[in-house]
């Protein structure tokens, strides 16, 4: 696996966006994510309700597995995600290298209720402003690919249009990166190297203990049975990210369930 693969797709998107931007400017981006409907926050959902959160993802294809499910219904799949008990649904919306779009984002957001996380590599206020204005109600930040000064840059932007941020870590060097800011920002570990594409959710469990507690924390990639769920929520994990186990799930909607049951359980008890 190219050991730069991180680097190559951010290489593309700064020509995807300033392809983008010659067609619409961001003037009128900023119309259009005015303009949109209210913001749907999952951080206030985080932060207001106790428990275990599933984000749960729609994802058609990535790098490390190719092609994952040919035809998606993506209203369908979203009302199931809702019907199982999801806090947030995240979507791909990067065409080249997870077959994604904003229409899929769109129909998602139509066909539910819950918060709508855009999932794409966003480096530039261009983009940040183009989420808001296809309807994306939080977007990913990845530590990797920015600097401290970005970070808190794109933060601020996204919050001045009223959205949450998940900030995606992967290493411990990274938590110098948190911006200050606490409110409407959550803090994602991402199991899976974005350089190497290894997965291993000891990764989540080494840094937790590193993370500032005022942040609202979530683990990423590889998590598929409750009994890493428990283990998530038992280190103090408030939800998951989970995208290709309920991708090729049989029963998306019984497989949420079964994980928030294991972790309302230890909740209750």
């Amino acid at each position: 696996m190219n050991t730069n693969f991180l680097e190559k797709i951010i290489a593309h998107k700064r020509r995807e966006f300033a392809e983008r931007q010659q067609r619409t400017p961001l003037s009128v981006l900023d119309r259009q994510a005015k303009q949109a409907t209210p913001v749907r926050s999952l951080w206030e959902k985080m932060t207001a309700t106790p428990g275990f959160h599933l984000i749960c993802e729609i994802k058609k294809a990535s790098p490390s597995r190719g092609t994952i499910a040919t035809q998606v219904d993506v209203p369908a799949r979203a009302r199931e995600y809702q019907a199982g008990g999801a806090s947030a649904i995240s979507v791909l919306t990067d065409q080249r290298f997870f077959n994604g779009s904003a229409a899929d984002l769109q129909a998602a957001r139509a066909a539910t209720e819950l918060p709508i996380l855009r999932k794409d590599f966003i480096i530039s206020p261009y983009q940040v402003v183009e989420s808001r204005a296809m309807g994306a109600d939080i977007i990913l930040l990845i530590a990797a690919a920015l600097t401290s000064v970005e970070i808190q840059e794109l933060t601020e932007l996204a919050h001045r249009y009223g959205m949450d941020v998940l900030l995606e870590l992967h290493h411990p060097e990274e938590v110098r990166k948190i911006p200050p800011v606490n409110e409407k920002l959550i803090i994602g570990v991402n199991n899976r190297n974005l350089r190497t594409f290894e997965v291993s959710l000891e990764n989540s469990l080494r840094l937790k203990p590193n993370l500032p507690p005022s942040f609202p924390a979530i683990s990423e990639s590889g998590v598929s049975t409750a009994e890493a769920c428990l283990q998530l929520f038992q280190a103090g994990f408030q939800g998951v990210l989970i995208g290709e186990a309920l991708m090729t799930s049989p029963n998306p909607r019984q497989m949420i369930q079964n994980l928030k049951e294991v972790t309302h359980g230890a909740h209750t008890t």
